[in-house]
């Protein structure tokens, strides 16, 4: 289960950085959210297998954030313009 989480947030962090070099703001929100998800699951591989609870939690925390970050920008620029 550890390789595979570990695995799936490797991909994700490609695709972050992959997403850097998109001309379109839209793909580039989708890099928040990429880079976001493979903390969470980074941070809960540590909580599985350290003792490091608390840099796992904050691991997450931050994860959450970017997540909710990216799809608050992603959001913005699929909007009409006024």
């Amino acid at each position: 289960m550890v390789q595979l989480l570990l695995g799936i947030a490797a991909v994700l962090a490609l695709l972050q950085a992959l997403s850097l070099f998109a001309k379109t703001e839209g793909f580039r929100g989708s890099g928040r959210l990429f880079g976001g998800v493979s903390t969470i699951l980074i941070g809960i591989v540590l909580l599985q297998v350290t003792t490091f609870v608390l840099a796992s939690w904050v691991l997450v925390l931050c994860g959450i954030v970017a997540v909710g970050s990216g799809a608050r920008k992603f959001a913005r620029r699929k909007l009409p313009q006024s």
